[in-house]
């Protein structure tokens, strides 16, 4: 064996490689597992180091339940298992209270899961967070939704259990819940101060001013993400400051999300995901939208660099002019990543060339640009309405439209020629209209460095329709550039 194979930290490093988390495909897992647990056989100073990486993911909690029997030396055993885990994955509603209640006294009372460091999963059984030590510092707790009302009773436990884990584990940095009500997360807010990232989902219960302001207290709360957790604030109190927030993830209708950023100051936020939730028929959709992203814009313009913004339009009848939502958002100055979805086809899209060459105005530090439509009634831009963004958004580097027709301008010598560092460009649908050569020569004459392996350009979803010119397109580009290369290459070689 070699010399190196016989020092405990280099194998820890080695098995480490094989060691699973909730990320890792189970195909993958389960042979990884196979291979740590041969590993451990292989010999006495191989057997700590590979168990360790084995079982410092559990994805599924009866491995431990196994050591219950009452054998002679059970609780050695279930106390060399536990010190290993690390990580735990539920479900663990099928999981007694008494079964808690053993793996407690069989540890002395102890916390049994001290190393435990995540804990990821639903339950409707709250004892699981009985026997966790204060190493904790990722919880994952959702309640799964049943058909009948929740036992009031139930989240009296709940919020015990919550008050109980603030004192065996202090140090948590990060919390998803999922269908938890609010009440029984104010003292944690209130106490967990390493945390990092706060993730609530459909909270029962109403997100108001007092909840807003335990989360401000967070000095390192950097990620909030809160959805459809029936935000409620009032605008006549002075605004929550949360000096440490750099991004926030947000899902809820057009007024309440409104109302948030009315009740909050985010000096250093830089990174915003909206999405709308619309009521049904909503006559005020885009105006109510359009006050969001209004206020929104008024509190973080300085600081944004990333915004994403889906509008779900789950049964609108009305046609949505979808451009109008632009607007607001020219005030992005500092702007680098920006995307615009709506998710449904009953949508128009009137965007014309002079909207473009007000995007590429107000976007000159624009890095990506994403503005998806699933539009019903289409209005295609002129390829030519693509030069703005060569001359005014010079760190361009992903480009996605949703129509642009192939109607080459007819002399291509009164456009100028860009060194532009466009990677990407890609367009939903276009109507072939012509031979493929001229549109590819006035697209390099813009974009010289699009990668065509990674481009989608003027290829219609259509099964109906012939791609074949398209297809020519990709050909041609790709021969123009072959084609430049070479000259390059030879007028180095000449010099």
């Amino acid at each position: 064996m070699h010399q190196a194979l016989q020092i405990v930290d280099i194998l820890h490093l080695v098995f480490q490689q094989l060691a699973s988390d909730e990320d890792t495909p189970w195909n993958v897992l389960k042979v990884n597992q196979r291979a740590l647990s041969r590993a451990s056989r292989v010999c006495k100073i191989f057997e700590s180091p590979a168990l360790d990486a084995l079982r410092a993911y559990m994805e599924d909690i009866r491995n431990l339940l196994r050591l219950l029997p009452p054998l002679k030396n059970s609780r050695h055993r279930i106390q060399t298992y536990a010190r290993r885990i690390h990580r735990i994955l539920g479900p663990f509603d099928w999981i007694s209270s008494d079964t808690y209640s053993q793996l407690s006294q069989r540890n002395g009372n102890m916390p049994l899961l001290q190393n435990v460091e995540a804990i990821l999963g639903d339950s409707l059984e709250y004892d699981i967070l009985s026997i966790i030590g204060n190493r904790l510092h990722e919880l994952h707790y959702c309640v799964s939704v049943r058909d009948e009302e929740p036992d009031p009773a139930d989240w009296v436990t709940l919020n015990g259990c919550f008050r109980a884990l603030v004192e065996t584990s202090p140090a948590v940095e990060v919390i998803y819940t999922q269908n938890i009500p609010l009440s029984c997360l104010q003292v944690p807010f209130e106490h967990w101060h390493a945390l990092r990232r706060v993730d609530l989902c459909e909270a029962c219960g109403r997100l108001d001013g007092a909840i807003l302001r335990a989360l401000s207290c967070l000095e390192n709360l950097e990620d909030l993400a809160l959805h459809d957790c029936n935000i409620t604030t009032a605008e006549n109190h002075p605004p929550c400051r949360f000096a440490a927030l750099n991004k926030l993830d947000l899902s809820d209708s057009p007024a309440r999300l409104r109302g948030l950023f009315v009740a909050i100051d985010t000096p250093v936020l830089k990174n915003i995901s909206l999405c709308f939730s619309v009521e049904d028929d909503d006559p005020n959709l885009v105006r109510n939208c359009c006050r969001c992203l209004d206020t929104m814009v008024a509190k973080c313009s300085s600081s944004l660099w990333k915004l994403r913004i889906v509008v779900w339009l789950p049964h609108i009848h009305a046609i949505v002019p979808c451009i109008d939502l632009l607007p607001p958002l020219f005030g992005l100055r500092n702007i680098r990543r920006l995307s615009v979805a709506l998710q449904d086809r009953m949508s128009s899209n009137h965007l014309e060339p002079e909207d473009v060459q007000r995007m590429a105005r107000a976007w000159p530090h624009i890095l990506s640009l994403d503005y998806d439509l699933e539009a019903s009634m289409l209005h295609s831009l002129p390829v030519d309405a693509l030069v703005p963004f060569a001359r005014y958004c010079p760190d361009l580097r992903i480009l996605k439209l949703p129509v642009v027709t192939s109607n080459v301008p007819m002399d291509l010598e009164d456009y100028s020629t860009f060194s532009h560092k466009l990677r990407v460009l890609r367009t939903l649908f276009s109507n072939p209209q012509g031979p493929a050569r001229p549109l590819a020569l006035f697209l390099d004459r813009l974009f010289p460095c699009l990668k065509t392996s990674r481009c989608r350009l003027m290829i219609n979803d259509d099964d109906d329709c012939d791609n074949s010119l398209w297809h020519d397109l990709v050909v041609q580009l790709r021969a123009i550039q072959a084609a430049k290369r070479r000259a390059s290459r030879n007028a180095s070689a000449s010099a």
